[in-house]
């Protein structure tokens, strides 16, 4: 395990979806991939993500039983 590091900075940048990238269509074209999986109609899919924390909408929309933690590192290494 490597030792903490201190940072000092003057100010801090964050990013909130679509300020400085706009990842809309990456993320659409992944949830499109994974709705017939969810057995979902990816429009209809998309017009309910949006807006909604990715863990929150694989543990609604994934099918009973699904491993949500190994589906969330999965939507997170497409993205």
């Amino acid at each position: 395990m490597s030792s903490p590091v201190t940072l000092t900075a003057r100010a801090l940048l964050l990013d909130m979806d679509g300020t400085l990238v706009d990842s809309t269509a990456l993320v659409e074209e992944i949830w499109t991939m994974l709705a017939p999986r969810f057995g979902h109609d990816p429009a209809d899919l998309l017009r309910r993500i949006h807006g909604v924390r990715a863990a929150d909408s694989i543990a609604r929309f994934a099918p009973a039983g699904s491993d949500v933690p190994a589906l969330l590192a999965e939507l997170d290494r497409l993205e």
